[in-house]
């Protein structure tokens, strides 16, 4: 509170001004109408009360009637009243103010000569200026709303004590008389009789302030520390966001890789099916072969000792016809086998691809979410700033 520069009141009070000060409004009156007209002045909460109860109707008055009663709750006018310091006020200085407020007015209400202009002349003046208000927006109407009075218990007392947020004996004895009486003890068995406010005590103003700043200074700090956290989840999201670019590029990768290895299986499918061509022909050259050394064999025995030599030739060559039909044979089912392996790698690989593709579509879409998060909290930690 101490860190705020002082201000000077540029507002103008002009005569207004000597309304604290006891006689002020009965100088004011006379300033603009005069000294004929009559002003009664009745200072000090005892002597008002008693003056109003032994005041006698209008039509039983002494003439000339007051044409203003000034009566004042404080012996010494608001300058002098509750909340004041009487250490500080107790000297010359607001009766010195007060002069030099005075003087400084009344020579502001000069004509173009300089001359200081008469009571009729500042009350037309005065009339012109306030020419719109209306006297009906300024009159009170009291009610008697007079509480009997009883004995106060101490639980009432304290329970008050507590809404007040006075909880030590300190807080209880401030008497600082900003709320009229002269005591807190008196202010609390009022508020218990309701027969005055709580806002009227500055203790439990000050309170109530101070709690409402203390509530403003926690949601502040949460602000703070969300803020923090969001900070933090920007952060998160950044790297998330790299990471699956990351993510994406090897899967690019893969999805090359996969493709480059399901066209090189179909390319040993296809080395499978002419090897498998191959033996089909080897199988064929064989049985011809077979055939022939079975042809080779009986025109051997025709030739009798003559052709025996040819006999084991033609034996052979049968012989290895027959490994050679065996051995195609097996390299035929070898590659059938081979073929099934790789049917079931093409399609595993398709498999793969496809779900490489998934992937990549949901790093897609993580990748749109972090940017849609790092937006939603960019805008969080803007609207947090601007509410500092």
């Amino acid at each position: 509170m101490h860190s705020f520069p002082a201000l000077e009141d540029q507002i103008e009070y002009g005569m207004g001004s000597l309304f604290p000060v006891p006689g002020g409004l009965r100088e004011n009156v006379e300033f603009y109408m005069g000294h004929d007209a009559m002003v009664i002045q009745v200072e000090g909460e005892h002597e008002v009360y008693e003056y109003l109860k032994n005041a006698p109707p209008a039509h039983k008055r002494v003439k000339p009637i007051p044409l203003l009663v000034d009566m004042l709750n404080c012996a010494r006018g608001c300058n002098y009243g509750t909340a004041t310091e009487l250490d500080v006020t107790n000297s010359d200085y607001v009766q010195v103010e007060s002069f030099k407020l005075r003087k400084a007015k009344k020579e502001a209400m000069s004509d173009s000569e300089g001359l200081v202009l008469d009571p009729a002349q500042r009350l037309e003046i005065l009339n012109e200026k306030f020419k719109d208000l209306n006297i009906q927006d300024f009159t009170c109407i009291y009610e008697d709303k007079r509480v009997p009075k009883r004995e106060v218990s101490k639980h009432e007392m304290d329970d008050m004590y507590e809404q007040l947020y006075k909880t030590t004996h300190n807080d209880k004895i401030v008497d600082c008389r900003s709320c009229g009486y002269s005591n807190c003890e008196d202010m609390v068995k009022a508020l218990v009789l309701g027969i005055n406010n709580k806002d009227n005590c500055v203790y439990y103003v000050k309170a109530k302030l101070q709690e409402q700043m203390d509530y403003q200074q926690n949601v502040l700090n949460n602000f703070e520390e969300i803020g923090k956290l969001i900070v933090q989840l920007n952060d998160d999201n950044l790297q998330i966001a790299a990471d699956t670019q990351e993510i994406d590029a090897n899967v690019e990768q893969a999805v090359a890789s996969s493709g480059l290895l399901h066209s090189q299986l179909q390319e040993v499918q296809g080395e499978i099916d002419k090897l498998k061509l191959l033996n089909k022909e080897v199988v064929n050259i064989a049985r011809s072969t077979n055939m022939l050394s079975i042809n080779a064999t009986i025109e051997a025995a025709h030739a009798g000792e003559h052709g025996r030599g040819f006999a084991v030739v033609a034996d052979e060559v049968g012989n290895l016809a027959q490994k050679a039909m065996v051995a195609a044979n097996k390299n035929t089912s070898n590659s059938d086998d081979i073929f099934k392996i790789l049917v079931k790698l093409v399609e595993s690989a398709n498999t793969l691809i496809e779900q490489i593709d998934v992937i990549k579509k949901s790093t897609i879409e993580i990748s749109n979410s972090v940017g849609g998060i790092n937006t939603k909290s960019q805008e969080i930690t803007e609207r947090m700033d601007s509410m500092k």
